[in-house]
């Protein structure tokens, strides 16, 4: 029962990821999106519920040793094992989910990542099934430990897919932008010095958060060929991503503003 002391880290791990998630989340999202976050909220309740009752039939083994209390505490633990795989794999469907409305991102990258997420979720399934066929508390350790032993490369996944999420959603803002600009220039028909100079402004700064976001692209590619991962952690890569994106986004408002403006030149 030692070993399962751990149960919670990884979640708690997922669920901040969540909040970020969550922080990303446009004002408009599909229904399949907020279906699948409500999943992922339903389980990670229901994994908290099980939680407490596990933690009480561990104290309870712990304290009398009986068969009774064993018995009570293999399938308290096996409960909420099944709900700790749920909680990931709701979560990492609705990862997936955010990651494909992400059409500026390239095709095959994004599949590949997504294809990822799939075989993460496929694990996930086979070890919930290996758990309903526990018998004993060696079982429950070994079959706890196996998904333990992922931890790490689930929560780097998830960092990992997050960067590209924020990566697609600059792209997707800055062709807006340029859908934008394109338009302003269409309506206005005396187009003089002032405003020649205006639109050349505003391209420079869409170039730049495009190089901006090449550069995010190609931290996330160094990650993922080895160049870095042995020294750095998905959370790190994904900050580093975060911050480039910040940037861009400061430019892209600066970008949208000036084509405002352009309206007045």
């Amino acid at each position: 029962m030692k070993r399962a002391l751990t149960l919670v880290l990884l979640t708690i791990v997922l669920l901040l990821n969540g909040v970020l998630l969550q922080a990303q989340d446009s004002a408009s999202i599909s229904q399949d999106e907020d279906r699948a976050r409500s999943d992922y909220l339903f389980q990670y309740a229901n994994y908290a519920e099980a939680y407490q009752a596990y933690k009480t039939a561990k104290e309870t083994y712990q304290k009398f040793s009986t068969i009774t209390a064993q018995k009570e505490a293999v399938e308290k633990t096996k409960a909420v094992l099944i709900l700790r795989a749920e909680v990931l794999r709701t979560y990492l469907q609705r990862l997936k989910l955010r990651l494909i409305s992400k059409r500026q991102l390239d095709s095959g990258l994004r599949e590949s990542e997504v294809g990822k997420l799939e075989a993460t979720q496929a694990f996930l399934e086979t070890h919930k099934a290996n758990v309903e066929k526990i018998n004993s508390l060696a079982e429950v350790n070994a079959e706890s430990g196996r998904l333990e032993r992922e931890a790490n490369s689930i929560s780097d996944l998830s960092y990992e897919v997050l960067g590209y999420v924020l990566i697609g959603e600059i792209q997707g803002l800055e062709v807006r932008a340029r859908l934008l600009l394109e338009e302003q220039q269409k309506a206005t028909e005396a187009k003089d010095r002032s405003f020649e100079e205006g639109v050349s402004e505003i391209n420079r700064k869409l170039t730049q958060v495009r190089v901006t976001a090449d550069r995010a692209n190609q931290i996330l590619a160094d990650y993922q060929s080895g160049k870095t991962k042995t020294a750095t952690k998905g959370q790190a890569v994904y900050q580093a991503v975060q911050a480039e994106m910040r940037r861009a986004k400061t430019t892209l408002k600066e970008a949208t503003q000036l084509i405002k403006e352009l309206k007045n030149l």
